[in-house]
C-alpha cells in the first residue's frame, strides 16, 4: 500500500497523528507493506514511523515515485483475481 501524506494542498495532506492512526489500522487488519511517499524536507519528521512493515521512501524523482505506485497497483490487480 502506498500513501502519500505530503499532498499538493494543505487540504489533502495528512497530520501526523492521523498517519500514525492509519498506519496502525492498517498494520492490524490487513497484511501488507506500507510505503509512505515523501520528500528529503519531510523525510526526518516520518523516519521513525518506519518498521518491519512501514517504509519512508524518499526518492528523488517524481518518475520514482510514480513506478512505486505503479507496482502497487499491479499487485492488487494481480491479487483481486484469487479472491
Amino acid at each position: 500500500m502506498v500513501l502519500n501524506p505530503f499532498a499538493a494542498s494543505k487540504r489533502r495532506s495528512f497530520g501526523y497523528c492521523k498517519l500514525k492512526e492509519l498506519i496502525g489500522i492498517i498494520e492490524d487488519e490487513i497484511d501488507c507493506c506500507i510505503f509512505i511517499l515523501c520528500s528529503k524536507k519531510n523525510e526526518g519528521k516520518i523516519k521513525f514511523l518506519e518498521n518491519d512493515r512501514t517504509f519512508v521512501s524518499d526518492f528523488e524523482s517524481v518518475l520514482e515515485n510514480a513506478a512505486l505506485i505503479k507496482y502497487a497497483d499491479a499487485e492488487e490487480n494481480s491479487m483481486s483475481g484469487l479472491q
